[in-house]
């Protein structure tokens, strides 16, 4: 469970912080559009199978030709091409919560694309998250089949000129997650006002399909799979169009995900129907790999087969619930995972990410990419000897475990569970990260690396560098009711949240005052550490590593 993984450092925590975030709900009280107006054509004219076909429409730059709005713009008050939006202040920003990009892709709109939302006669009063979209949590279900919402934080200080934009797409193995996700009581991750305030940058965080309703792929039915993806895809179009509205700049923004986002990130870099949707890229924690089609469609007949349904047509009759039940998707970030993701479809995607960039046939903008050091280590459970440890590497490499236990004996580590942190890290996201960096460059990206090693300094047991911990440093979600950071940490976050603001400024993520980061390039691997104890360069990060995992990803022919 993703919201365990993000919060489970909570027990290592000391006493209570010096802050609290926004209050802020997932029920939403109106202003949602329940029609679905379609009057447009697929991107570039094309049709996929399964979406444009079918008549979904493509939110672009000009769909404000759709809707007359008669309202004059004012402070915390937004005119969008569908009408106006008031928010709410939140720090030194406006607040813009659970704004529709996209109609409700609910009935026979279901694993179609999404079409622009409604016109809005009335001002939306766009102060509340809207639902998550349909998962499970644990055996909990929850969300609402009409999730199509993003979120906007604009700062509220006057400015000469428009302003960047920050674009994040939340994480969750694609099938969990949600832009309001609170990984403790009382703290949103994800509330965009604290980096919004920092960076002057206007920030957005957007919603899409996830599971079963945003990756589902079996031609068969007409359901070619990439939802999610076409749902990112609209929600930047919806940016695009309306970025002036809240003062920002349609031509400089920042595309940046972690995880399963930041995957979903390095797919829309490879994507031609992302082409000058954005400038600059930046992928935390990710691989730009993505399974084949054949293993989602398999993936996704036993679904049909779990829920008793030969095609589309009784799928859609099937509540979000009765699907995620009848077979259970699941998340891991030391293990396997069950679940689907995108894939190839000839439409979103007509080859391997990584394959693309490095022919540099792709999106080429200056791109970020990096991992922490632990990223494992909170979903690693406790392996006692090296019998167990033998046993978990075998589960997840199968006929390959044997050369990764001769690379990573666990006699060579403190512990079989040190053993297994490093292997399953590196495999999964340090080396992924390396061979997305290598791409980029070949493919003729700016590239920069980061390697996040801090290790948080209040705890009462070991700490590591987990996967998400660089989120509450970028958000700035440190000092909360349960952790009260050093000045070290404040002040790391602040370097990294520079760092983030300009690259979508400048196209360059070194900003003025801030510890130089230079480009990486294959010859000296250099990359930048993030840590409290000091912000530095190092080279060659885990390489000899790095050149093991690709050895054997070659073996296994990916």
């Amino acid at each position: 469970m993703r919201r365990a993984v993000l919060g489970v450092w909570l027990a290592a925590c000391g006493g209570g912080g010096d802050g609290a975030a926004p209050d802020a709900t997932a029920a939403r009280d109106g202003g949602a559009p329940d029609g679905a107006a379609s009057d447009g054509a697929a991107p570039d004219g094309a049709t996929p199978d399964g979406a444009a076909a079918d008549g979904a429409a493509d939110a672009g730059p000009d769909a404000g030709a759709r809707c007359a709005v008669d309202v004059a713009p004012a402070p915390g008050l937004a005119v969008t091409a569908e009408g106006a939006v008031r928010g709410a202040q939140s720090g030194e920003t406006w607040a813009f919560l659970g704004v529709p990009f996209a109609a409700p892709p609910t009935g026979d709109r279901r694993w179609r694309a999404p079409a622009p939302p409604d016109c809005r006669d009335a001002v939306l009063e766009a102060t509340r998250f809207a639902p998550v979209c349909p998962q499970l949590d644990g055996e909990a279900y929850e969300g609402d089949e009409d999730c199509l919402y993003l979120n906007v934080w604009q700062p509220s200080a006057a400015t000469e000129g428009p302003r960047p934009v920050l674009f994040f797409i939340h994480g969750g193995g694609n099938a969990q997650g949600s832009t309001s996700e609170e990984p403790f009581p009382g703290t949103v991750l994800y509330d965009g006002a604290a980096l919004a305030a920092r960076t002057g940058a206007v920030v957005v965080t957007t919603a899409y399909r996830l599971g079963y309703l945003g990756f589902l792929r079996h031609p068969a039915s007409g359901i070619d799979g990439n939802f999610g993806l076409l749902d990112q895809l609209a929600a930047l179009r919806w940016v695009r169009a309306n970025a002036a509205a809240f003062g920002a700049d349609p031509e400089r923004v920042l595309a940046f995900g972690e995880s399963a986002g930041a995957r979903n990130t390095c797919a829309l870099v490879a994507s031609p129907l992302a082409a000058g949707l954005f400038s600059a890229a930046l992928v935390q924690s990710g691989a730009c790999t993505l399974p084949p089609p054949a293993q989602v469609e398999a993936e996704s007949a036993d679904l049909l087969e779990a829920a008793g349904c030969a095609d589309a047509a009784c799928l859609r009759e099937k509540t979000p619930e009765a699907l995620l039940r009848a077979r259970p998707l699941s998340v891991s970030v030391a293990g396997r995972s069950a679940g689907l993701q995108p894939t190839i479809d000839g439409h979103v995607l007509t080859e391997q990410p990584l394959a693309a960039i490095a022919a540099g046939r792709h999106n080429r903008v200056p791109t970020v990419i990096g991992a922490n050091a632990d990223e494992t280590a909170q979903a690693t459970p406790p392996i006692a000897t090296e019998a167990e440890y033998e046993r978990l590497v075998r589960a997840l490499l199968g006929p390959f475990a044997g050369a990764a236990l001769a690379r990573y004996r666990a006699a060579d580590y403190p512990s079989p569970r040190e053993a297994y942190i490093r292997l399953s890290t590196d495999a999964k996201f340090v080396c992924p990260a390396r061979a997305a960096a290598r791409a980029l460059v070949a493919g003729g990206s700016p590239t920069w690396r980061y390697f996040f090693t801090h290790r948080l300094e209040n705890v009462r047991r070991d700490a590591y560098a987990f996967h998400g911990l660089e989120l509450f440093f970028v958000f700035d979600k440190l000092a909360s009711r349960v952790y009260r950071p050093s000045a070290a940490e404040r002040a790391l976050a602040a370097t990294i949240g520079g760092y983030w603001g300009a690259l979508a400024a400048h196209g360059d993520p070194n900003d003025e005052g801030a510890p130089a980061w230079p480009a990486y390039d294959a010859e000296t691997e250099i990359s930048l550490v993030l840590d409290g104890a000091g912000v530095t360069t190092e080279a060659g990060i885990r390489s000899e590593a790095c050149d093991f995992w690709d050895e054997l990803t070659a073996d296994l022919g990916e």
